[in-house]
């Protein structure tokens, strides 16, 4: 049983200029939450499959295909959806430097000066009056306050604030192992496509064997134009399938191109592999499943993320309170008048300071609590959710493994057994033994044992991506730099081609 109770404090402050009447209704807020969530000592699956313990930091290593740790290397680099998280986390540290600045005092500064000039014609000159007037006046002042945190509100805003960063922080992090596990699985569905490919061409060359056989023995009239029909129907058929086959590998290649920041109109692969790996790697050890709190940056955002709002109840149950804030006024000035040496100066300052009390808001204040309090309510489901949901992830992988392995058993010995009786039938029918609906009907199996091992081979690569996934590997891989990026930033990629292939931006 995992319990967390967390409790937050707005403590009260003390300033000499604060009246002991003042200083004696501060008090503490306490903000007090908890999380009770039942944690499962093992995964119930991990045991159903041989496990090894693994660093996640960069699971696709263990695969041994170059293609896919460089695609996945320009992925991690290159992603638009990545640069998103990183200016959302860049505007969340504004944000906490915005607040921290609103702890501080504040102050202005601002310069007045006037000038007037005149002369008056008069119809007679009288001697020693001067017709000639010239003024001048100059003015400065300063202004500073200082709302006193005395019950932390502005403090709470602070902690929300850089609660709030590292919850930014820990969203690009799960963003970033999310486009990795998305890469993986868009690049060996392209690799599964070509290899169902593969197949389907082989059997229909097969087929097309097949039916100029069977032309042959129908001239002959040792078969019916039903078989002829029914063959060339069979390779119809196997085309039609290449169609989609070619669309799906299509598509999954524009979504590699969208993952590594390329154009999909102008982003090749080349020089892949024409199928999937054969031997797959190990499964990783889980470990303890309370150690996903530790190791997914989506639950360790979501635990920050409900700091913040921790925070956030603190700072609204403080507007409760009084607000003292003080202030100084400055400023200096001088005065000349008809251009004479003489003139007025001067200089004058004011310390004031001011205490609100609300005393009727309208229920505004108790409204914004409850706001918030429903914020922080929320983001605990939130968590308890996604807790659940991790755990079932994982479990679901193993058990997808297991499952799929046992399947993999089935399949080979099935299309072994098809694949003997495809040439059991085959001599039957040459001995006029069988007809020849028995050797397509064969064959087709054969195909379709074929096309589920592809299958096969996919579902447990896609379970195994989704297990290093919801273990939380990927998010802490530092993307490296080639020697060829190093030496030229428009170096293309051995493995693809497009506009931003160089990985450098």
């Amino acid at each position: 049983m995992l319990q967390k109770p967390l409790k937050r404090k707005i403590q009260t402050g003390s300033i000499a200029a604060v009246t002991a009447v003042v200083l004696a209704g501060c008090g503490t807020v306490d903000v007090e939450y908890s999380r009770n969530l039942p944690m499962p000592d093992n995964y119930s699956m991990e045991t159903s499959v041989k496990t090894q313990v693994q660093d996640l930091t960069g699971w696709w290593k263990h695969f041994n295909d170059p293609p896919l740790s460089e695609l996945i290397n320009a992925a991690i680099k290159n992603n638009p959806d990545l640069e998103t998280t990183r200016l959302h986390l860049q505007k969340a540290v504004h944000e906490a430097e915005y607040a921290g600045a609103d702890l501080g005092p504040s102050a202005a500064a601002g310069v007045m000066m006037a000038g007037a000039k005149s002369n008056a014609d008069l119809p007679v000159s009288l001697p020693g009056i001067s017709t000639s007037r010239s003024n001048f006046a100059a003015a400065g002042s300063v202004t500073a306050s200082w709302e006193l945190d005395l019950f932390g509100r502005k403090k709470s805003n602070l902690d929300a604030a850089k609660y709030k960063v590292i919850s930014a922080e820990d969203q690009m992090y799960a963003a970033r192992a999310a486009v990795a596990a998305q890469t993986a699985l868009s690049y060996y569905d392209v690799l599964a496509a070509e290899e169902q490919t593969a197949v389907l061409n082989s059997s229909i060359s097969n087929l097309e064997d097949t039916l100029r056989y069977v032309k042959g023995r129908f001239n002959s009239g040792e078969a019916t134009a039903a078989d002829v029909q029914n063959t060339e129907n069979m390779i119809t058929e196997l085309k039609s399938r290449l169609s989609l086959l070619r669309a799906k590998s299509e598509a999954g290649i524009r979504g590699l191109a969208v993952l590594t920041g390329n154009t999909p109109q102008t982003f090749m692969l080349q020089e892949l592999p024409k199928k999937l790996p054969d031997e797959l790697p190990p499964a990783p050890t889980g470990g303890q499943p309370g150690e996903l709190m530790l190791r997914r940056p989506d639950i360790r955002a979501k635990d920050n993320e409900i700091s913040a709002r921790a925070a956030l109840v603190a700072s609204a149950k403080a507007d409760l309170y009084p607000r003292f804030e003080i202030v100084f006024l400055g400023g200096l000035g001088r005065i000349e008048m008809n251009g004479r040496t003489d003139h007025i100066s001067g200089w004058g300052s004011v310390l004031s300071g001011s205490l609100t009390v609300p005393v009727f808001t309208n229920g505004r204040i108790r409204a914004n609590i409850g706001i918030k309090n429903a914020e922080l309510e929320i983001s605990l489901a939130e968590y308890q959710s996604l807790i659940l949901n991790a755990l079932k992830e994982v479990d679901d992988s193993y058990g997808d493994l297991h499952h799929l392995q046992e399947q993999k058993k089935f399949l080979e010995k099935a299309l072994q057994e098809s694949r003997r009786l495809e040439k059991t039938s085959a001599r039957l029918f040459e001995f006029g033994k069988n007809n020849f609906d028995s050797i397509t009907s064969a064959r087709n199996r054969s195909l379709e044992f074929e096309n589920r091992l592809v299958e096969n081979r996919l579902g447990r690569i896609k379970s195994l991506i989704s297990l290093y996934k919801s273990l939380g590997g990927g998010w802490n891989f530092k993307p490296t730099e080639t020697v060829a990026e190093k030496t030229s930033a428009k170096q293309p990629s051995k493995y693809f081609a497009g506009n931003g292939s160089d990985n450098s931006r």
